[in-house]
């Protein structure tokens, strides 16, 4: 019998420390939303930022059609 109880102890303690860790982890978790709520990842530049843009008349690599596209592609290996 002693054996036995020894099992179920052994058993409650994992349990236990498993639901202690799992709810550290919940809160921590919580605890990192609530600091990341206020951070902006997509905010407008303070300084004089030149907006990138393609001019009329020429084509980058995306607007090309779709075979060269495709060649393009396969020899980048991407």
């Amino acid at each position: 019998m002693k054996p036995f109880m020894t099992l179920i102890l052994d058993t409650l303690k994992v349990f236990l420390l498993f639901v202690i860790c799992t709810i550290l982890f919940y809160f921590g978790l919580q605890w990192l939303d609530q600091n990341y709520k206020s951070f902006h990842k997509y905010e407008e530049p303070d300084d004089g930022a030149v907006k990138v843009f393609n001019p009329e008349g020429e084509k980058g690599p995306v607007d090309g059609d779709g075979f060269q596209r495709l060649l393009q592609f396969l020899r980048n290996g991407e």
